[in-house]
């Protein structure tokens, strides 16, 4: 026997909750991509550097000559070395901001060095324009000047000309020179050589700087350590660079920030394109175009994404990302569970080892979307089998099982977690298995797609999703959706009235 569910009275509801090897031909194409998707995301500024302004008076004295300071003895310079050295650009960043600001000029005009590499380093678009600006002012030595050239060279790598930024760096390699500029430009090339797997190439300009270094007694405060530690870093040899670059973008991203994130995301796609983050990165991209509300991109970037490795980690999450733009944005169930059922039957027909810790993942959003549906629509039995396969992500109606642990030497990006809680997912069970239905029984006499708009809003209730379903609501009194069905406006005006 079906029966109705009702709810009392509500006060006001609290705030929605906010909601990798990759194969030649993927690479291929998302490096292809990489510098279009990067200028979409680059015309949102940045706060610059702290302090910035105070290299405006010290550039003059950029300090490349070598020479043994006084100032470095100096504790919080030693740390900013330290930091550069290993690589922690974020720590670097904030140790040059305080140094700028409260640095002796003797240890400020020591800051001006390394702040370069810091800025490009961690992405910072309008902090290294204003860097270069500021130093084109200033009247440079030949060692100064020959330093800017190569993070400039740098620069035009990470805006996707790398061909001529190697060309560039190994014409200033070639010269033999132990000066700051050139060892900088010996440890980018490095870089460049190992993201584009030539670690032979990037072993022997290793080798021939640390003997330069060696022969020359040349002192210096941090190049030397990133020389060395170049082929055994983590850092480019196993993902460790790209790792660093994608927790900074999913904080970013987390934060709503999604142009600062996108501009990251596709700098770790074109520069790792067969880290294990670089699919991760792929999918995100899509996410933050969606969150800039650009949801034609999104859908246009996912399918993309999509065509270039099908059953590729992070493509099970594309499908459900895809679905859920049709359904809440235009309210189109049927082309919802069409992407919902092309996943399933990917997942069904198999994914190979690499891509499957992220499909088990999906899996379970994209059944639990099915679920969503199929109990909007009534179809309940179909919403029970759906809400089985979301609890174990195993298809119920498949003869074979799956693993649901991680293969050996399973890619280490972190994976989504589950968004509901046990409770709201037993609420839906429920509703499944005894037949309730979710409107009052007078509104599934007219207007079948206004029901199925209505029954979308209160499962979104149920699950905790106050704005999306507020979106839904309305758009049944006042958008394009609109019903013409008084009882069933009224039903959504009541809904709205309650989230007010």
């Amino acid at each position: 026997m079906k029966t109705t569910i009702t709810r009392g009275a509500t006060g006001t509801r609290r705030p929605a909750r906010s909601g990798i090897h990759q194969n030649s031909e993927a690479s291929r194409s998302t490096l292809s991509d990489a510098r279009q998707v990067a200028s979409e995301f680059r015309n949102s500024p940045r706060v610059p550097l702290r302090g910035i302004l105070a290299l405006l008076l010290l550039a003059a004295t950029l300090c490349v000559a070598g020479r043994a300071s006084a100032a470095n003895n100096n504790s919080p310079l030693n740390d900013l070395h330290d930091a550069v050295a290993a690589e922690k650009y974020h720590n670097a960043r904030k140790l040059a901001d305080q140094l700028l600001q409260a640095g002796d000029p003797a240890v400020r005009s020591q800051v001006a060095r390394p702040l370069g590499r810091i800025l490009l380093a961690t992405g910072d678009v309008d902090g290294v324009a204003s860097y270069f600006k500021l130093l084109e002012k200033a009247k440079l030595d030949a060692g100064a000047q020959e330093l800017v050239d190569v993070y400039k060279l740098w620069k035009q790598a990470l805006d996707g000309n790398t061909d001529q930024a190697i060309e560039g760096l190994q014409a200033i390699v070639a010269t033999d020179r132990p000066t700051y500029g050139a060892l900088e430009a010996a440890d980018i090339l490095a870089i460049l050589e190992l993201q584009r797997g030539n670690r032979a190439a990037a072993k022997k300009i290793v080798d021939s700087r640390l003997q330069l270094i060696k022969y020359n007694n040349f002192q210096d405060p941090y190049i030397e350590r990133l020389l060395r530690g170049r082929l055994s870093s983590k850092w480019f040899v196993d993902g460790g660079e790209a790792e660093r670059l994608y927790n900074e973008a999913e904080a970013l991203r987390r934060d709503k920030k999604f142009n600062e994130a996108g501009r990251l995301y596709v700098r770790l796609q074109s520069g790792f394109p067969a880290s294990t983050f670089a699919d991760a990165a792929g999918f995100r991209i899509g996410q933050c175009y969606a969150g800039l509300k650009q949801h034609g991109r999104a859908e246009s970037h996912w399918r993309a994404f999509l065509t270039a490795a099908p059953k590729g980690p992070w493509r099970g999450h594309a499908h459900p990302a895809q679905a859920e733009v049709a359904l809440l944005e235009r309210l189109d169930t049927k082309a919802a569970g069409e992407q919902l059922q092309t996943a399933v039957q990917a997942y069904e027909q198999g994914v190979d080892d690499r891509a499957l810790p992220s499909w088990q993942q999906a899996a379970r959003l994209f059944y639990l979307q099915q679920a969503v549906i199929a109990l909007a629509e009534r179809r309940h039995a179909a919403a029970a089998t759906a809400l089985a396969s979301h609890r174990s992500g195993i298809p119920q109606n498949s003869e074979e099982s799956r693993p649901t642990s991680a293969p050996r030497n399973s890619p280490r990006v972190p994976l989504p977690r589950p968004r509901y809680g046990d409770a709201a997912l037993a609420r839906l069970q429920q509703i499944a298995t005894d037949e309730q239905n979710l409107l009052p029984a007078e509104l599934y006499q007219t207007d079948r797609n206004a029901q199925t708009i209505n029954a979308l809003g209160a499962i979104l209730l149920l699950l905790d999703r106050y704005d999306d379903a507020r979106r839904v609501f309305t758009a049944l009194i006042h958008g394009n959706r609109a019903s013409r069905s008084a009882p069933h406006r009224s039903f959504a005006a009541l809904e709205l009235a309650r989230l007010s």
